[in-house]
């Protein structure tokens, strides 16, 4: 199932949602995972690279975001939206001064983490790694409207970016959550210890009503929710 390899933002979007909305979103992941099985487009695409493309070219000094912004929603009216909330987020969050210094490090930090029992990976990719004045950050986006970031949420967040970026200083690693104009380090955000007992349980409390909710595609899987092989 789809589920069990996920990013890092989609699962912390997942962990945090209300009962409803986790359910709508669980269904939907389901009807991919037929389409996929069954050899059909489910369509969409990502529509979350384009802006933050615009977003590292910004940082540089190489693009004006707004104007990034105006030519991908000419392009696709469906951004009109989302693209104007996640660009003002994003400009009030990154405020650079005038005389810093900022260049895009050469290397694309990406890694994964693994739960002890192998049933869950989630992915940590499309981070941005800058130096500011020779100091580095490594920034990953968090994309979305509901829910906001919380205090814990962003707490396993960064622990899961600790594990899956070993190789990485972690008093580098930052989560925006752009919309909100926030972000998250381990220096306003220390850990506390708990945070892959947490990660578990929200997994499992997902994985549990997933299952449950199989049940409504008898026609795709069987009664112990395996996946029907119907070509």
């Amino acid at each position: 199932m789809s589920i069990n390899i996920i990013h890092l933002n989609k699962f912390l979007k997942l962990m945090y949602l209300p009962e409803k909305k986790l359910i709508s979103e669980l269904r939907k992941d389901i009807r991919t995972e037929i389409h996929k099985q069954s050899g059909q487009k489910s369509g969409g695409g990502d529509f979350y690279q384009p802006i933050w493309h615009d977003i590292k070219q910004h940082v540089l000094g190489k693009t004006d975001l707004s104007e990034a912004t105006k030519r991908r929603i000419e392009a696709n009216e469906k951004r009109r939206n989302l693209y104007p909330r996640l660009e003002e987020g994003f400009l009030k969050l990154w405020k650079r001064g005038d005389n810093q210094k900022v260049d895009i490090i050469d290397r694309t930090p990406k890694g994964r983490y693994v739960t002890p029992q192998g049933h869950l990976t989630i992915k940590v990719e499309n981070v941005m790694a800058v130096s500011i004045d020779g100091n580095e950050r490594l920034g990953y986006p968090y994309w979305f409207s509901d829910p906001a970031l919380s205090e814990e949420s962003a707490r396993v967040g960064l622990w899961i970016m600790e594990q899956a970026l070993k190789n990485e200083n972690e008093n580098h690693m930052r989560i925006f959550d752009i919309i909100r104009s926030e972000y998250y380090s381990l220096q306003n955000t220390p850990l506390n210890g708990d945070e892959e007992q947490i990660l578990l349980s929200n997994f499992q409390k997902i994985t549990n009503l997933r299952e449950k909710l199989i049940l409504e595609y008898p026609a795709h899987y069987s009664q112990e929710g395996e996946y029907k092989n119907t070509a």
